[in-house]
């Protein structure tokens, strides 16, 4: 590869793309010459985002442009800045992905390269308000001849996206979906008090845990599950470890997820609620979030465990971490606060349900439509699928009278899945809605 350094500078380099080159990178490392990917850009700095800083710097206006690079300039942390530059100074033109696993170890494109790889290819000129980028993922040597395209809309990803501007990995028919989740929807910050990763470093703060129990547990990731908290644990707190942190921990419920999940796993996002009777601090692999209304705890469980919210983390997650700037983007229905009481009033039956070793797979069913419902009215309107019309008069669960409460949920259960009842009729249709179907694998 030859690379033109910008007039005046009389130099040229020929070179291989690697990231093990001090003499080349000395050169390169310019924020001058490369604000975005050199300047602006945090974290791990791969010379490739260089190099498609210099493709926008070296093409001609209305030239076009196209490289072969990483996958992680679509959607990683690192690369925001230099999607950015793409996004609002060129007309990206189409995006073609090649993922590092694929079901078969030969029909990788590139076979000797072991990570995921794109193609892009871009016009050097500004955007229009109506101009689409497309997109193609997932592609092997048995699509590369047949390659089938998204169009999104380019300028729409600084709204989807405003802190990272991802590129989302997305196949035919999901760019209106991301569209429609926009309409009705405000990034989860816009919720938040305040967001961490845990309470304290699991490895820098080990010398202050004990096997041997203590009044303050110590909870991991792994015991955030959906819906409900694992109580037992492997670890205490030794006394007088961050005690202003743990007495906050009693002042607040906070909501808790896993930090660390398989890009393969079933479900992503694995979401609870902390119980401010027991003293406990957080290890970093769970993320810790506190709400500025605590009355929307339980309905922002709900929504961050549902299966709208997994498919849309899922497009934009390249690796096994969840992590707190991707929480904070997630969208979230601008209409929750008002129908607010009754998702909480399910959710409750469901961790009450968890917690006694019961199915809850119909009241989580439940949850997934009345999500549905708040991101997608009209359409689910239109197929006869509502259900939060019928859902305003659910009996409450009482403190301490467990066999009473399983008799009032085992009537509600009852009562909404028989076949004759609205809820039962709106759930079955709820499978002719394209855009449920979509998100669920179905089409």
């Amino acid at each position: 590869i030859t690379l033109t350094a910008k007039p005046g500078v009389n130099e040229k380099y020929s070179l291989n793309l690697s990231n093990n080159c001090p003499a080349i990178l000395d050169h390169l490392n310019s924020s001058t010459l490369f604000p975005y990917s050199e300047g602006k850009d945090k974290g791990k700095q791969n010379l490739y985002k260089v190099f498609v800083e210099a493709s926008c710097n070296l093409v001609k206006p209305n030239a076009t442009s196209c490289m072969i690079v990483q996958s992680s300039l679509l959607c990683d942390l690192s690369s925001t800045h230099t999607r950015e530059l793409l996004i609002k100074y060129t007309q990206i033109l189409k995006i073609i992905e090649y993922p590092k696993n694929t079901t078969n170890e030969n029909a990788r494109v590139f076979e000797s390269v072991l990570q995921g790889t794109c193609t892009y290819l871009f016009k050097k000129t500004k955007p229009s308000q109506e101009h689409n980028l497309c997109i193609s993922i997932g592609n092997d040597i048995s699509t590369i001849s047949q390659l089938s395209f998204e169009n999104l809309n380019q300028l729409s990803i600084l709204k989807l996206y405003p802190d990272t501007y991802y590129i989302p990995l997305i196949k035919k028919n999901e760019a209106d979906i991301l569209k429609k989740i926009s309409l009705y929807s405000a990034p989860f910050s816009t919720l938040m008090s305040s967001i961490n990763q845990g309470d304290l470093n699991l490895t820098s703060n080990a010398s202050e845990f004990s096997d041997k129990k203590t009044a303050i547990k110590l909870y991991r990731g792994r015991n955030v599950h959906r819906y409900i908290l694992l109580r037992d644990v492997d670890d205490y707190i030794n006394k007088g470890f961050l005690e202003e942190k743990i007495r906050e921990n009693q002042k607040h419920t906070f909501i808790v997820l896993q930090e660390i999940t398989g890009t393969t796993d079933k479900y992503r996002l694995h979401a609870c609620l902390t119980d401010k009777t027991e003293k406990f601090l957080y290890g970093h692999t769970a993320n810790k979030i506190l709400l500025k209304d605590s009355t929307l705890n339980k309905s922002c469980v709900a929504i961050l465990n549902s299966n709208l919210l997994d498919w849309l983390f899922r497009k934009t997650s390249t690796n096994n971490h969840v992590m707190g700037y991707e929480l904070k983007q997630l969208p979230i229905s601008n209409n929750l606060k008002q129908i607010s009481p009754t998702i909480t009033t399910v959710v409750n039956i469901i961790s009450y349900l968890k917690q006694n070793n019961q199915d809850a797979g119909f009241f989580e069913r439940l949850t997934d439509a009345m999500v549905y419902e708040l991101y997608f009215p009209e359409e689910i309107k239109a197929g006869d699928a509502e259900v939060l019309k019928h859902l305003g008069n659910l009996p409450e669960l009482k403190e301490g009278q467990d066999e009473q409460n399983l008799k009032t949920i085992e009537k509600v259960y009852k009562e909404l899945s028989d076949p004759k009842h609205p809820i039962s009729a709106a759930l079955l249709k709820l499978l002719t809605i394209e855009e449920v179907n979509i998100i669920e694998g179905r089409k």
